[in-house]
């Protein structure tokens, strides 16, 4: 583990901890490490939140054995709340547009989180049908959603026009009053035999433990849907196994039969997954199967690629499917609800279209094949899913994505925190670890919300250390910080 310090009394100290050279662990001697993560505290209980008659020993037996966590498949999860994080949000508190997450520090923000809320972009579809462009069609310049102007919403009882208003407060690494954020999480995703990484919540209930940053898979679903849907198993991460499981059925199976809109669930949360993936030949995994991204579920999520909002299923609504296609370049969601037709197609689109439309003078024809990816170009993608129309909660993810070999590095903090947008130099060197004045990095690199990055080569593929040592016979490298974020100092010269 190659590990540097920098300390300044009185402000940001940093350290870069847990440089992970993917299949380099020969050349450099020393053994890949897991990114490090702020210090995690106890997911709290609901106030009066109960445990109900079954046992730890019988929930055990039915724990998931065979859960993934893929290096470069990114899962940070974020639990919201309105009136105190253990009080139970089955109802709206008096004023609870300007308590917690909906009211951050004094600033009261458009998209809320509650039980019926009203207007525009805050209200019910009444369906499956997404409400679209909630978000810009690009990341914002602090790399997050930003809402888009001129939605509909209500402030009290009157109705106010959306201005442009960044998502980073729910999406970024920071915690408050309103917030907690978890970050690095392990343990959701199983991978089947013909190379899809999944999770669905029908099929398996997951509770997360803060303890271990990581789910818990049941090898059952759990909660009735309390609504017009009906859909048995649902996506509730902050309740556990004891909260939502009453025992087994004679033949041995777990059994459930609480509601979600019961007072013992909890409600608002948020999810993200982001990787890195090359588009492979004509769309085609090495398992013969078509290169897709699926999700199903509801509330508000939006996929972006390199940037460009692909997949919108923004708003709150019943389940939701979406499908994106990278054989085809196909894109399109559709009524996932019990009894719903899936073949209802809402805002049909192409990969193609949705990147021209957002790029406009500086879309580049030449990285696209039809109405998809050029076959070997790499890409970004970032999910982000959430929970916040207090009734039911499902989701279902599914996806083949080629990644690719990346190596990855985190800073934090003295306190262990994440430290964003600290900007990252590679140089190749000789043994002696020289950098020329005139050297140009092989990679470079920008902290992310969990303080991560993965370095980039010049051609905008994930640099690989075992390439470079095959291609070249580069072994040492000197990691240089050229920018620090406002109040940290920049860390010294790692040598690797």
């Amino acid at each position: 583990m190659t590990s540097f310090s920098s300390r300044l009394k009185g402000r940001c100290s940093s350290y870069v901890n847990g440089l992970s050279h993917r299949g380099r662990m020969a050349i450099c001697g020393v053994a890949a490490v897991a990114a490090a993560v702020a210090c995690f505290q106890a997911a709290p209980a609901l106030a009066g939140q109960a445990s109900r008659a079954i046992g730890d020993d019988v929930l055990a037996r039915h724990e998931v054995r065979d859960t993934v966590s893929p290096r470069g498949i990114h899962i940070d999860l974020y639990d919201y709340w309105l009136s105190g994080e253990k009080e139970a949000d089955n109802k709206n508190p008096d004023g609870y547009l300007n308590m917690g997450v909906n009211n951050v520090a004094g600033d009261r923000k458009q998209l809320a989180f509650g039980r019926n809320t009203r207007g525009g972009i805050n209200n019910w579809t009444g369906s499956a049908a997404p409400y679209a462009n909630i978000v810009q069609r690009t990341l914002g310049p602090d790399g997050y959603p930003w809402i888009e102007a001129g939605h509909q919403y209500l402030q009290g009882d009157t109705a106010n026009l959306t201005t442009p208003q960044s998502l980073k407060y729910l999406f970024d690494g920071t915690s408050f009053d309103g917030k907690r954020a978890y970050l690095g999480t392990t343990g959701l995703l199983q991978l089947d035999g013909d190379g899809y990484y999944y999770y669905d919540s029908k099929q398996n209930f997951a509770t997360y433990q803060a303890d271990r940053n990581a789910f818990t898979l049941y090898d059952a679903g759990a909660v009735a849907d309390g609504g017009r849907d009906k859909q048995f198993g649902e996506f509730f991460p902050f309740n556990t196994g004891r909260n939502v499981f009453k025992g087994e059925s004679a033949q041995g199976k777990l059994q459930s039969d609480i509601a979600s809109t019961n007072a013992l669930m909890k409600h608002y949360f948020g999810l993200t997954l982001s990787t890195n993936f090359m588009q492979p030949a004509d769309g085609i995994t090495k398992n013969g199967k078509e290169m897709v991204f699926e999700f199903a579920g509801d509330d508000d999520v939006w996929v972006f690629i390199d940037g460009v909002l692909v997949g919108d299923v923004g708003g709150i609504h019943d389940r939701t499917g979406l499908t994106i296609n990278f054989a085809t370049g196909e894109v399109y969601t559709y009524d996932g609800s019990l009894g719903g037709n899936p073949d209802t197609h809402y805002n049909p689109t192409t990969i193609k279209r949705m990147f021209r439309a957002a790029r406009g003078d500086a879309f580049d024809a030449a990285q696209f094949d039809g109405e998809t990816f050029r076959d070997g170009t790499y890409h970004t993608l970032q999910f982000y899913y959430l929970e916040r129309g207090n009734e039911n909660s499902n989701m279902a993810l599914k996806f083949n994505l080629v990644n690719v070999a990346e190596s990855t590095m985190t800073k934090v903090d003295q306190l262990g925190n994440p430290v964003e947008g600290a900007t990252f130099d590679l140089y190749a060197t000789d043994a002696s670890y020289n950098v020329p004045a005139d050297a140009a990095p092989v990679a470079t690199g920008v902290t992310d919300h969990a303080g991560r990055f993965s370095f980039t080569a010049k051609d905008g593929s994930p640099l690989s250390f075992m390439r470079l040592y095959h291609q070249d016979g580069i072994a040492n490298y000197v990691l240089r910080e050229t920018a620090a974020p406002a109040g940290c100092r920049r860390s010294p010269d790692g040598k690797l």
